[in-house]
């Protein structure tokens, strides 16, 4: 396998040599790849192709190619945003340029950080209320729940509901998998190792009361459970 920077530059060599800028992104340029790690590139070029994602195998490397315009870039980027998932933007602050036609990636780079210093958008009244309820009802499924089998699912929802719910409401981006995990320990080291300790008593004793006891102990930080009286009026999600 050859070294990621030079899988990156030969693969926008053979695949785009027309485009106008190229980013490396991700876990090689963190520092934090593992033996799966792939090779995020950020594309920016002229064809009417774009936007679009691709995925293959070439230099020994699994390669995730996220190919915008200029325009596509900044249209995505303020949608992940939105979404309170800023992997476009994320990607692209961070980044190694291994092209840059007329300066456009140094500005790309410059305007994702403007993105991110903005920060996460506060939850309105309304988001609140449907993360509460989400949660109620999920207690509440894993309460009343005879079956371990079910509970590995309900549980898998409820630890992203809330965890989501304690990120966005300390004014941190949302996040899943192993993303969930880094950053809830980086929001705070005693509240993940209490989280932990709850799964681990389920998972190694089917002890569910832990984290039953934690997700209420967090629940009641932004209002506490929330079913009756909770409404969704015509219209909305």
């Amino acid at each position: 396998m050859i070294p990621a920077k030079d899988a990156a530059e030969k693969y926008i060599e053979e695949y785009y040599p027309e485009c106008l800028a190229a980013i490396l992104a991700g876990s090689v340029v963190r520092g934090e790849a593992t033996a799966t790690s792939d090779l995020d590139i950020i594309i920016i070029t002229l064809s009417a192709r774009a936007p679009y994602r691709e995925s293959l195998y070439r230099y020994g490397w699994p390669i995730e190619a996220f190919v915008h315009t200029e325009a596509s870039f900044f249209s995505f980027a303020r949608g992940d945003l939105d979404r309170r998932r800023p992997s476009l933007p994320l990607m692209l602050s961070e980044g190694l340029v291994l092209k840059d036609l007329e300066g456009l990636a140094g500005s790309l780079k410059n305007a994702s950080l403007q993105m991110l210093q903005k920060g996460v958008r506060p939850l309105s009244g309304k988001e609140l209320r449907d993360f509460r309820y989400r949660i109620t009802t999920l207690l509440d499924d894993l309460i009343g729940s005879g079956s371990q089998d079910q509970d590995f699912f309900i549980i898998n929802e409820l630890v992203q509901e809330m965890g989501n719910l304690i990120l966005v409401g300390n004014g941190e981006w949302e996040a899943r998998g192993k993303w969930m995990a880094r950053s809830l320990k980086n929001l705070d080291q005693d509240l993940y190792r209490d989280l932990m300790t709850a799964l681990k008593g389920f998972y190694a004793e089917g002890n569910k009361r832990m984290l039953l006891n934690f997700v209420e102990r967090e629940l009641k930080r932004f209002g506490g459970r929330l079913f009756a009286g909770y409404k969704v009026e015509d219209g909305e999600n």
